[in-house]
């Protein structure tokens, strides 16, 4: 079935969709989302991206309606990237690199940016970052060069695809 009806003394107090029970399973949304946000390195969050897949098979398999994969499975999506690029920063401090010298923005295009994914897509990324005083400009090109480096490493780790242009 994929409602549940839940009644309290004989009246009816709500409905509960597959989807519901998928997101608050031990491997649903809720916990995966911790273990993501917990994760301490790249090869683990590679481990963890193949649960979210099983995510996306469950969904379908309940039949979920569209909207609601592509809500979970984006916000999943978003969360993975989120700690790819929180790792790449702690990457680039150990690699003697620091933090980011100035403030920055990593922009999400194509359908992550559409909240359009269920199967993760090629990277489609942009990275905003602020003006740098003229002498600081090369250095701090080159700082946001090898996070890029790093970012894309490690979403290619995690299932997503290089631009399919091979822009970088």
């Amino acid at each position: 079935t994929r409602y549940l009806v839940v009644m309290e003394r004989g009246k009816l107090v709500g409905i509960i969709a597959m989807v519901d029970l998928i997101k608050l399973r031990s491997t649903g949304q809720m916990l995966l989302t911790h273990n993501i946000e917990s994760q301490q390195s790249i090869q683990g969050l590679s481990v963890i991206s193949r649960e979210v897949d099983h995510i996306l098979g469950e969904m379908v398999a309940e039949k979920a309606a569209l909207g609601e994969i592509l809500d979970v499975m984006s916000e999943l999506h978003e969360r993975l990237t989120q700690r790819v690029l929180e790792l790449s920063e702690e990457r680039m401090k150990r690699e003697g690199w620091g933090a980011a010298p100035v403030d920055y923005c990593w922009i999400n295009l194509g359908s992550a940016a559409r909240y359009e994914q269920t199967l993760r897509s090629d990277q489609d990324n942009a990275i905003l970052y602020a003006d740098a005083e003229p002498e600081m400009r090369a250095s701090v090109d080159a700082y946001f060069r090898k996070f890029a480096e790093i970012a894309v490493e490690g979403l290619e780790i995690c299932g997503f695809s290089r631009c399919l242009e091979n822009i970088s």
